[in-house]
């Protein structure tokens, strides 16, 4: 076994005692816990990161942060560890400090695509889709082979009320990478909207389950101002599904504004917040390969990898509950579920 070896594997060792400890151990455990190997203090630096990079996959974003402003205490310019606090923040709804790390990341690392896409996501969360266009075609242009980027890009223009370019991304989204689910499931949204269920249910179909599938149609039906075709919609989702959680809170929360029927003129549809992250990760800032230790800001942001491959949150199979109270849902609204993320 060479040096570089052993000493991964030594890495890999520790790593995996610490996360065996923090996800199962408890007060009350009598069950013992191997002893960690010795490590130099650069192994230590390494076990360290790779946990913060778990820790954040894993959507574990409040024993996450602490250990990345550990990190950053003692290097404070490494732009892949403030990507991550950046990425953590945005996901705990921090929005200022989150913004405030990220423009510096892309403020050193103007050619990092990753960085680009994480603060796109951001600005959208914000409302700020003008801004966030710019970022998400930054990213697109730096990887254009990379589908979520261009999904990112369609979700924002979705927002933005510009449909036809939506597609457009969506499509090539779709092209690059047949089996991304989020871009999908927002081309179902996008397509329902314009009034064309049958393509709206194919994309739906493809995201995720039936009971999945005909909950999003429900919640197509709703923005549409059609209640008695969301309801119609719910139910078959229950006929698919019966426990199916999404779909009866939905038609729970339906009942009070079904008895009115279908309303005579529709909301502004053309704003689509609230559609898309709860129903399956509308946005997503990760990407392909790479390893798991991030770089000063003198070498290359953190590697490419999904840091959020867990939603963020609900699975992808979790579609959005509708908005209630006769309101247009907002870009604001968005907050992630689960499944893969940024």
């Amino acid at each position: 076994m060479t040096e570089g070896s052993s000493t991964s594997w030594r890495c890999w060792a520790v790593l995996t005692i610490a996360v065996g400890t923090l996800g199962c151990a408890t007060g009350g455990s009598v069950r013992e816990i191997a002893p960690a190997p010795a490590l130099a203090p650069s192994e230590v630096e390494q076990v360290q990161r790779t946990m913060a990079w778990r820790l954040v996959d894993e959507g574990d974003y409040d024993r996450a942060l602490p250990l990345l402003r550990d990190l950053l205490a003692q290097y404070p310019r490494d732009a892949g560890l403030r990507l991550l606090l950046g990425i953590v923040l945005r996901e705990k709804q921090m929005y200022g400090p989150a913004l405030a790390e990220l423009k510096l990341v892309v403020g050193w690392r103007p050619d990092s695509a990753r960085a680009h896409a994480a603060l796109g996501v951001l600005l959208d969360q914000m409302g700020r889709h003008g801004e966030a266009e710019k970022h998400h075609r930054h990213a697109v242009a730096l990887r254009p082979s990379m589908a979520t980027y261009h999904n990112n890009l369609g979700f924002c223009l979705f927002l933005s009320r510009r449909r036809p370019e939506a597609k457009e991304a969506l499509e090539r989204a779709i092209r690059l990478d047949p089996s991304l689910r989020r871009a999908y499931n927002n081309l179902g949204f996008l397509r329902g909207l314009d009034d064309d269920e049958d393509a709206a249910l194919r994309a739906f179909r493809q995201a995720g389950s039936p009971a999945m599938a005909w909950t999003n149609m429900g919640l197509v039906a709703e923005l549409r101002g059609r209640p008695q075709h969301a309801r119609a919609c719910y139910e078959r989702a229950l006929r698919e599904q019966p426990d199916f959680a999404p779909a009866l809170r939905n038609l729970r929360a339906l009942d009070p504004q079904s008895d009115a029927g279908e309303r005579g003129s529709r909301p502004d549809d053309g704003v689509a917040g609230g559609v898309g992250d709860r129903a399956s990760q509308a946005w997503d800032d990760s990407d392909d390969g790479g390893g798991v230790n991030s770089e000063a800001v003198e070498g290359e942001v953190a590697p490419d990898r999904p840091v959020d491959a867990a939603p963020v949150q609900a699975p992808v199979e979790a579609p959005v509950q509708a908005p209630r109270g006769g309101t247009t849902p907002t870009a604001t609204t968005l907050r992630r579920g689960g499944g893969e993320r940024p």
